[in-house]
């Protein structure tokens, strides 16, 4: 097919393969489970001027005597686009995104490793196309080439450029392959200067599967015959995924694990690690501040030490609450005589419910004197402009009303008649505490609410 020239210095100077790609073991469920173990080769031409231009790979038996070309891999080649053996539109953005092993393809080439680069698709002629791209020296008359020309300008696939290098083939196999084919090499770009170049022997490529090739190590793989330097070791550091557990490392059997506490009531209770109850973390508990002793129907603080970013829960029993709750600091009106308590449970920033904690009350009695026989009513209740005050029994004289906040501070005293509307609008929503006083008896007091 094409006659053997020689020049004076040749300017391609043989094939080299490099590894692009090495898979290890990879999971059955993966796309690219039949991967394996498999190495993806890049073969280049290689020059000795960026302005070589590669025309054509070729075999031509009997005509020029060049030994068959081919690729003899016995493992096979991975060839998912097997229609042919040069590379095709299979390798193109839109396919790769739909099938991602068509990226691993095998084939033929001038210069293209996949269609996002600039350049001209080769071309095959070919007596006998091989029924499997990797089966051998199967070609005795073949030519693969590009188009191009010195007076129209080389496509940049087909330069050698300042890599000094043109991709002829990609090899996607799993075990040891070689390659032969003959080049037609236009010297320094120019058309009349040709080089037809053959290989002595074909290249041979050792397959190379990377992995940790020390026996004493965990993730020791037999089967590798390249070290990579992944190889981990017990007591190694790493991640078991965990995020209550500290300190995690290989253990003797390999697996990753770390060390938790498997204390139920701590913070950071978990069984997934080896236990180590001495990092268990609490929530800290303290005592609530308040009165133990108070009298019914008066209003009362109570207070917890408060950590930044904790919410509280608080519990009442014999009381209601008035504002505070979700706060440390709570407001309560004492309602029964009797035992009674106030309760808190602390929920920290990030999540941790720290144990309750309570503080016993005895409600008494008011120890002011008891009204003459009658009815004192207050209402609306809730109120939110007016409150109606109204005594009906026994005339009293000098009459009187205080009426305090959740803080116990006086928002509103005043001298009243048995009936009597107070102007409320101007006080803020929330729970007061109204007392109703005459000096010569003694007092009440009722719990309202001002919307």
């Amino acid at each position: 097919m094409l006659g053997l020239v020689s020049v004076g210095n040749a300017q391609i100077t043989g094939y080299t393969a490099e590894l692009d790609t090495a898979f290890g073991d990879i999971p059955s469920s993966d796309p690219l489970a039949e991967l394996a173990y498999h190495g993806v080769y890049n073969i280049y031409a290689n020059f000795t001027s960026p302005e070589d231009v590669l025309g054509s790979l070729y075999a031509d038996v009997v005509a020029l005597g060049t030994a068959p070309m081919g690729i003899d891999a016995p493992c096979g080649c991975f060839n998912p686009t097997s229609s042919t053996m040069l590379i095709e539109g299979n390798n193109s953005e839109t396919t790769i995104g739909l099938f991602p092993e068509f990226a691993y393809d095998s084939f033929w080439t001038i210069g293209l490793a996949d269609f996002f680069e600039e350049g001209v698709e080769p071309q095959l002629v070919s007596v006998e196309t091989p029924n499997d791209l990797c089966e051998g020296f199967t070609i005795n008359d073949g030519l693969i080439y590009a188009l191009g020309s010195e007076a129209t300008g080389w496509p940049a696939n087909m330069i050698a450029g300042d890599d000094l290098k043109i991709l002829v083939a990609r090899v996607t196999t799993c075990g040891d392959f070689s390659l032969h084919a003959c080049a037609q090499v236009f010297v320094g770009s120019l058309q009349d200067s040709t080089q037809q170049w053959c290989p002595d022997e074909p290249l041979f490529v050792e397959h190379v599967i990377l992995g940790c090739t020390d026996e004493n190590a965990c993730n020791y793989n037999a089967q590798a015959n390249q070290d990579d330097d992944s190889c981990i070791f017990v007591n190694a550091t790493c991640d078991d995924m965990n995020e209550l557990t500290v300190g995690d490392v290989y253990q003797d059997d390999c697996d990753c694990q770390g060390y938790s506490c498997y204390d139920p009531f701590a913070c950071n209770f978990s069984t997934a690690g080896i236990q180590d109850d001495d990092l268990c973390s609490y929530v800290s508990e303290y005592e609530i501040v308040g009165n133990t002793d108070p009298y019914s129907a008066t209003l009362q603080e109570y207070a917890y030490t408060e950590t930044p970013g904790s919410t509280y829960e608080w519990t009442v029993q014999g009381g209601s609450v008035t504002v505070g709750d979700g706060t440390s600091i709570l407001s309560v009106v004492w309602t029964n005589e009797g035992n009674g308590s106030v309760c808190v449970v602390e929920t920290t920033v990030d999540g941790c419910v720290g144990q309750e904690v309570c503080l016993d009350v005895l409600v008494r009695l008011s120890s002011v004197q008891e009204l003459p026989q009658g009815q004192f009513e207050v209402y609306p209740n809730p109120a939110r402009d007016w409150l109606q005050l109204q005594w009906t029994g026994p005339v009293l004289n000098n009459a009187r009303v205080v009426l305090r906040d959740a803080a116990g501070r006086v928002v509103l005293s005043q001298q009243v008649a048995e009936q009597e509307a107070l102007d409320v609008s101007s006080f803020g929503a929330g729970a007061y505490v109204l007392e109703f006083s005459v000096p010569e008896f003694g007092s009440i007091q009722r719990q309202v609410v001002i919307q």
